[in-house]
């Protein structure tokens, strides 16, 4: 009896070990582990588009004028595959088109910082030329968002401000100044907000609990950009909200669950084998259409949460801290 708990006993540290570096290795879109209902092969797919164009432009950041146009690309990319690929299967509006785009999205704020500050250390002298001039004034009257600066904020101001480089560009000459407008003024003034924008989205994304917030933050968003199935009136209201966990008991999470050990590594194991996230029923504004959806939001960090804290690297937030940052 003995030999055989101590067998088990072995295989379960061995497959808590296995949980642990599985979950540490693989690198996902979103975070291991915590897929879509629906779309994830469609992040996965962007995310590998989007590490390859990456590459390609971190050996671009000491030429401006390659990096600016390797940085545009990858925008109408973004763009082309939001209506060509995930509109092919998803309706503009509805909850699964919106969480696989922010999924993209989230993945483009992070890749393009480390480039963005690569291109702001190797040209420390900033441009003040007619071009970057012209840039700044268009791009003055563009607001940013209230509250934390989410994926799909980076995304749509990036969209804006190249169209007004493009627009820029097209006219070429003002009345206002009579001085030519340089191209590599308006690159350098594009380049330069992408980079106030990433440090932004850094900032907001710096912790893991910081994290979870912001994706507690990003259910609001996709309730004001839901488009009614019935109407098509945008903006739904979340009626209700549930807190839903998955529990993988397969293989050695089943015994990794149920072993009844209290010890850090069963915890760990036990954190790792469970998927949490938000249940949502929206309904149309107007009570009378009568439009709705129910859809979940997977909460990858919610998890690395728990286990920075069962680690003992965070203590868990206070009820009051929870209300202050939410």
């Amino acid at each position: 009896m003995r030999s055989t708990r101590l067998q088990r006993g072995v295989l379960l540290a061995i497959g808590l070990g296995l949980i642990a570096g599985a979950w540490v290795t693989r690198v996902a879109a979103i975070e291991p582990d915590d897929h879509l209902r629906e779309g994830q092969d469609l992040v996965e797919r962007a995310t590998r588009e989007i590490d390859r164009r990456v590459a390609v432009g971190a050996l671009l950041t000491g030429d401006r004028d390659a990096f600016y146009s390797q940085l545009r690309d990858l925008l109408r990319w973004e763009r082309s595959f939001a209506m060509d690929s995930i509109g092919a299967r998803y309706p503009a509006g509805t909850p699964t088109a919106l969480l696989v785009r922010d999924g993209i999205a989230d993945t483009v704020a992070v890749r393009l910082h480390p480039l963005l500050a690569s291109y702001i250390e190797l040209h420390p002298q900033e441009l003040l030329t007619p071009g970057r001039q012209a840039f700044e004034l268009a791009v003055a009257q563009i607001p940013m968002p209230p509250g934390r600066f989410l994926g799909f904020h980076f995304v749509d101001l990036a969209h804006l401000y190249a169209a007004q480089c493009d627009t820029i560009m097209a006219v070429g000459n003002t009345q206002r100044t009579m001085q030519a407008i340089d191209p590599p003024g308006v690159q350098e003034g594009f380049l330069r907000r992408l980079w106030d924008l990433s440090d932004l989205y850094q900032q907001a994304h710096a912790t893991s609990s910081e994290k979870y917030f912001c994706r507690v933050e990003q259910e609001d968003w996709l309730a004001e950009r839901l488009i009614c199935p019935k109407c098509g009136r945008r903006g739904m209201r979340l009626r209700d909200q549930r807190f839903g966990m998955r529990e993988d008991t397969t293989a050695v999470c089943r015994d990794v669950l149920y072993s009844g050990r209290k010890d850090q590594a069963a915890l760990i194991g036990r954190i790792l084998c469970r998927h949490w996230g938000h249940i949502f029923d929206a309904v149309c504004q107007d009570r009378s259409c009568g439009g709705s959806y129910e859809f979940s939001v997977p909460l990858p960090f919610y998890r690395k949460m728990q286990l920075e804290m069962t680690r003992g690297e965070i203590e868990a937030p206070s009820g009051e801290e929870l209300i202050r940052r939410y």
